[in-house]
C-alpha cells in the first residue's frame, strides 16, 4: 500500500466483505522496482461443506485508465481556466442546442450562473426576429456537419438585445458522430451602429440630411417598375437647380452658402405633400418626384409652389439675398425604362428652362434631344482628345497629418481642350466611360505614373524609395481582368517595387462582384501593390466583406471633410468611418483638407494621412518634381 487513504479504503472493502460476502475497491500497489501501480480488487466468498469460505480475489492493473482519467480532468480544467480568461464568449452545446458549458463571459453577459445555465436552450436568449433564421441556419449546419458563421441579436442580464458575431464548429464522439458544437462570440454592437450610421449616410445627403441621389435613383426605378406593372398612376420628376446661388456662395463663403441650401431644403419640403419625394443630388441641385398625377396642372402648380417659395428673401451673415430656381420637369410614359432616362431629361429640361431666361419651368420636349447632340460632339472631342494626347498628368501631394511630412502623390488626370482650357475629371470621365474607353484612360494613367515615378528615382535615387502614387482605377477596368497583368508589365519594364504603387477602387466595385474583387485584390497584394477604397462612405460596403479583403486603407470623401466645422453630423460619420477602420486594421486617408481646423480635428480622430489644398494642390509633373527636389535638400540639410 502507498498511503493511508489506500490502507482505509481496503479495509472498508474487507468490512463490506464480510457482511456481504462481496468486496471491491482500487488501490495503489508498490511494485517490486518502486514505482506503484494501480490495481482493481475484486473478491468473493463461496460457504463450503465444512462451514468454511472459498474467499477468490482478482486483481487488475488500471493504472494507465487511471492516468487517463486524469489527464482528461487536467485536460478540461485548463480548458476551463483558458474559456474563463477570454473575453470571447465560448460555449459547447448539444444537437438540441442545449447549453453543456459556458465561460464566465457569457455568464457574466447574461447575469447568470452556469448551474442555472446548463441545459438550457440558446435560441431561448436569441431577439424573436432573429431566432427562425438563426434556428435554420444552426440545423442546416448540424444536417451537414459544416461550421457555420452567423449575426444576431441576444438578450444581456439587462434585457438589452446586443449584436453577437458567433462562430461554431461540430464537435465528434470516438465513432465519428456530431454530438453538438462548440463556439465562440463577441459582442458586436459598437461596430454594428457604426455601419448603421455609413448605412444612413450612403442614402442621405450629408448637409441637408434628405434623400441622396441613390436613395432617389432607386426610388424612382421602383416607381418605374409599379407603373409599368399598373399599379399606380403617373407620376413626375422636378430637376431644380438654383439660380445665382454661385453669386451667393462666392461673395459670402461656403459657410452662407451652406445655411442657404438647409434653408431651401426645409422651405421645399414644406411645401410639398407628405407622399411626395424630395432629395439633394449635390451642390445647388435638387429632385422633387411627384407621385398620383391626375393631370398635368398638378405638376405646374407644385413647381409653381416650390419656385415662390424658393424666391423668398434670405438673410444670410446679416445680409438679405435672393435666389431663384430652374426647375426641368420630365413626366413619365412607356418609353422610360430606368430612373436615369428620366433624371436625364428632366436635367436636359431643367437647362432649357435656364435658356429662357432662368426662374422658370420647362417640360421635357423631344426636341431638347438637341442637348443630347452636343454632348455627342463634346464625345467625338473626347476620342480625340486620346488620339492627340491632351490629356495630362497632375499629383496632388499626401502628407502625414502629424508632421506635414510627403510620403506619396494621388495621381489626377486632366483635359487640356483646346478651346475651353482644363477640364476636371468630373466631367470627361462620364464621357470615357459612355464609350467605353475608361479602361484605355486607366491603361495610359498607369503607364505615365510608373514612367514618371521611375524617373524620378533615376533622379533622386534611394531617396525616393519610399514614396508612393494613388492611382484611381475605374470599376470597368478593375472588372476587365486586364489590371495584374498590365502592372506586372510596368512593375518588371520599369523596375518599380509594388509597395510603390496604391490603386484607389471604389465601394461599388467590390459589392457588385465579391469573387471578382477578391480574386484581384489578391493577385494585386501577391505583387505587394496596395488597395484602399475611394470615398468612403458614400456608397454602402458589409463591413464583414470588407474585413475579408486583402486592402490597404479607406479615404475618406472631401464631401464629409469639408463640412466638418459646421455639421456635428459630418463629424460623426467620419469618427465611424475611422472606427470602423481600426476595427479592421486599415489605414485612414483624408481628402479635401482645406484648413488647419479640419486638419486637427482629423488628426484627433486617429487619421494619419491627407491631402487637400492646405497641403498643395494637384501639380503638374515638373512642379512636383520641384517639390521633391526641395524635399530631398531639405533631408541633406537636415543631415548635416
Amino acid at each position: 500500500m502507498r498511503e493511508e487513504y489506500d490502507i482505509s479504503s481496503l479495509f472498508s472493502s474487507l468490512l463490506n466483505y464480510l457482511s456481504t460476502l462481496l468486496a471491491h475497491t482500487e488501490y495503489r500497489f508498490q511494485h517490486r522496482d518502486g514505482h506503484y501501480l494501480w490495481i482493481s480488487l475484486n473478491a468473493t466468498a463461496e460457504p463450503q461443506a465444512d462451514g468454511s469460505y472459498l474467499i477468490t480475489c482478482v486483481g487488475v492493473d488500471i493504472t494507465q485508465r487511471k492516468k487517463a482519467v486524469l489527464a482528461l480532468a487536467e485536460s478540461e480544467a485548463r480548458f476551463r481556466q483558458m474559456a474563463d480568461s477570454s473575453t470571447l464568449m465560448i460555449w459547447l452545446a448539444n444537437t438540441k442546442g442545449e447549453i453543456e458549458f459556458a465561460n464566465q463571459t457569457i455568464l457574466d453577459f447574461l447575469g447568470t450562473s452556469l448551474d442555472s445555465l446548463l441545459g438550457w436552450n440558446w435560441f431561448n436568449f436569441v431577439h424573436p426576429s432573429d431566432r427562425q433564421r438563426v434556428e435554420e441556419q444552426v440545423r442546416q449546419a448540424i444536417q451537414q456537419q459544416q461550421d457555420y458563421e452567423i449575426e444576431y441579436r441576444i438578450r444581456n442580464h439587462q434585457e438589452v438585445y446586443r449584436w453577437v458575431l458567433e462562430q461554431a464548429a461540430p464537435r465528434y464522439d470516438e465513432s465519428g458522430t456530431c454530438i453538438g458544437y462548440i463556439g465562440s462570440g463577441i459582442d458586436i454592437t459598437n461596430i454594428k451602429l457604426a455601419e448603421e450610421k455609413l448605412r444612413h449616410a450612403a442614402w442621405q445627403d450629408s448637409l441637408t440630411g434628405l434623400p441622396n441621389r441613390t436613395f432617389l435613383t432607386q426610388k424612382i426605378d421602383h416607381l418605374l417598375a409599379a407603373y409599368h406593372r399598373g399599379e399606380i398612376p403617373p407620376f413626375a420628376v422636378l430637376f431644380l437647380d438654383l439660380d445665382r446661388f454661385k453669386v451667393v456662395n462666392d461673395s459670402l463663403g461656403h459657410s452662407a452658402g451652406d445655411e442657404l441650401l438647409l434653408e431651401i431644403a426645409h422651405r421645399l419640403r414644406s411645401s410639398m405633400r407628405e407622399q411626395d419625394t424630395l432629395g439633394r443630388l449635390g451642390g445647388d441641385e435638387f429632385i422633387a418626384i411627384i407621385e398620383n398625377i391626375q393631370q398635368i396642372q398638378d405638376v405646374y402648380e407644385c413647381g409653381d409652389r416650390l419656385r415662390y417659395r424658393i424666391s423668398e428673401p434670405y438673410v444670410l451673415k446679416g445680409t438679405e439675398v435672393s435666389v431663384g430656381v430652374s426647375i426641368g420637369i420630365a413626366i413619365v410614359n412607356s418609353r422610360y425604362q430606368s430612373a436615369g432616362e428620366l433624371l436625364r431629361d428632366a436635367d436636359i429640361a431643367m437647362y432649357a428652362a435656364k435658356g429662357r431666361g432662368r426662374n422658370c419651368m420647362q417640360l421635357f420636349q423631344p426636341e431638347h434631344h438637341q442637348v443630347a447632340y452636343t454632348r455627342l460632339h463634346r464625345e467625338q472631342e473626347f476620342r480625340r482628345a486620346l488620339e492627340q494626347e491632351q490629356l495630362e498628368i497632375f499629383y496632388q501631394p499626401i502628407v502625414t497629418l502629424s508632421q506635414g511630412n510627403l510620403v506619396g502623390f494621388e495621381v489626377l488626370v486632366r483635359w487640356q481642350h483646346p478651346e475651353m482650357g482644363w477640364i476636371g475629371p468630373a466631367e470627361f470621365l462620364p464621357l470615357a466611360m459612355g464609350l467605353g474607353l475608361a479602361t484605355k484612360v486607366d491603361e495610359w494613367v498607369l503607364h505615365r505614373a510608373v514612367a514618371t515615378l521611375y524617373q524620378w528615382q533615376q533622379g533622386f535615387g534611394s531617396r525616393m524609395a519610399d514614396l508612393t502614387l494613388s492611382v484611381n482605377i475605374s470599376d470597368a477596368f478593375f472588372d476587365s481582368g486586364q489590371i495584374v497583368n498590365l502592372l506586372k508589365y510596368l512593375l518588371n519594364t520599369y523596375g518599380i517595387r509594388g509597395e510603390q504603387l496604391i490603386l484607389e477602387i471604389t465601394e461599388q466595385v467590390i459589392m457588385a462582384n465579391p469573387e471578382l474583387a477578391r480574386e484581384q485584390l489578391e493577385a494585386l497584394q501577391a505583387m505587394n501593390i496596395r488597395c484602399s477604397i475611394d470615398d468612403f462612405g458614400t456608397g454602402y460596403s458589409s463591413l464583414s466583406r470588407l474585413s475579408q479583403l486583402p486592402l490597404y486603407a479607406l479615404k475618406i470623401d472631401q464631401s464629409f471633410v469639408q463640412g466638418l466645422e459646421t455639421s456635428f453630423h459630418n463629424l460623426e460619420i467620419i469618427r465611424a468611418i475611422i472606427s470602423l477602420a481600426q476595427a479592421i486594421q486599415l489605414e485612414v486617408v483624408a481628402e479635401g483638407i482645406e484648413n488647419a481646423y479640419q486638419r486637427n480635428c482629423l488628426q484627433q480622430l486617429g487619421c494619419q494621412r491627407g491631402q487637400g489644398f492646405l497641403f498643395g494642390e494637384p501639380l503638374p509633373e515638373k512642379q512636383a518634381r520641384q517639390l521633391l527636389q526641395a524635399r530631398v535638400t531639405s533631408y541633406q540639410t537636415e543631415s548635416k
